[in-house]
């Protein structure tokens, strides 16, 4: 018995009534990791079986969203643990009276982590829709296999609610990201900002990080390549009012100034992003998991926080092991 038998009639019961995304991204191998971590003394990963645990009694009802949605961000803590230990050695950060991150390294000078995981925009209503729909779905899909012995129902994810373009999309992000960032967590040592977008559909992978990227000819309507903006860089460092470009489905460009400012613009003491998100097939497709964890990071080069020297250069020298792939704000 471990975290993830305690866990798993509560998925069951989700499931009957439609899941959600959330759902299908929870994976028996994390927990069962934390597990082995936890009962081998590791006192990271006793804390955050104690948070899970503690989590899961709190989601009584198979509807409570704000539950199910406070797990999966311990969940995610988690992951981040696990998955940058194939990097480098970090500890769990005791709470005390005051906000601090959720992560430091082992080797001094400290640098620090705080995670923040994303909702779906409308969280309560949009995760409400969802199991409407996949009860629906499933009760479709049984009474088609009752006459085609196979049956099929159908369920959409809006994580974005009512953004309908990239633009839209990528401002809500911003907003979203911005939300409850206290100065505090990222000044008693350089501090990044772990953005997990696993809920959302922003395109996480090193080509967003570029501030532009070119799209080629056969993707386009008008059959040119064309020049489109980074989605992670936009986040992390859009100059206000400046155009934000993108392809339509059907591949034609457009261009709209997004007003908002990129997240290290508006608080130049974080010392950069860390983006990641939870991967879907490819989870399957390593044979150590944690491999299938991918971090992308932005340096902030004007970090506002004076750090010295030592710890800069620390702090740089632990993205690049954490990270795949780096680029520096301008």
């Amino acid at each position: 018995m471990g975290l993830y038998s305690d866990l798993l009639k509560r998925i069951q019961d989700a499931n009957e009534y439609g899941g959600g995304a959330e759902i299908f991204l929870l994976r028996q191998s994390v927990f069962d990791a934390i597990d082995r971590g936890a009962d081998g003394g590791d006192s990271t990963l006793i804390a955050l079986r104690r948070d899970l645990l503690e989590r899961l009694k709190k989601w009584v009802d198979v509807e409570d969203h704000e539950a199910r949605s406070r797990l999966f961000e311990t969940y995610c803590e988690a992951t981040f643990y696990l998955s940058s230990a194939k990097h480098v050695k970090l500890e769990g950060i005791p709470r005390g009276p005051t906000n601090t991150p959720d992560f430091q390294t082992l080797s001094l000078p400290h640098v620090r982590f705080e995670i923040k995981t994303l909702d779906i925009a409308d969280p309560i209503a949009s995760y409400g829709q969802q199991m409407n729909e996949g009860l629906e779905g499933r009760i479709e899909a049984t009474k088609q296999a009752q006459h085609n012995s196979i049956g099929f129902g159908e369920q959409s994810i809006a994580p974005h609610g009512l953004a309908e373009t990239w633009p839209e999309v990528i401002e809500q992000t911003m907003r979203k990201l911005s939300g409850n960032i206290k100065q505090g967590q990222y000044t008693d040592a350089p501090t990044f900002l772990v953005a997990n977008l696993g809920r959302l559909c922003v395109r996480v992978n090193s080509e967003q990080l570029n501030k532009t990227s070119t799209i080629s000819a056969v993707e386009t309507f008008d059959g040119l390549p064309a020049d489109v903006s980074g989605h992670l860089w936009t986040i992390a460092n859009h100059v206000p009012e400046t155009d934000f470009s993108w392809l339509d489905p059907i591949g034609q460009l457009h261009s709209t100034p997004i007003m908002q400012a990129g997240l290290l613009r508006d608080y130049p003491f974080i010392q950069g992003i860390i983006f990641t998100t939870e991967p879907w097939s490819e989870f399957e497709e390593h044979q150590d998991w944690r491999a299938s964890y991918a971090f992308l990071g932005v340096w902030n080069r004007d970090c506002t926080s004076n750090f010295d020297m030592v710890k800069t250069d620390q702090a740089r020298s632990i993205l690049e092991a954490i990270c795949m792939h780096i680029v520096d704000t301008c």
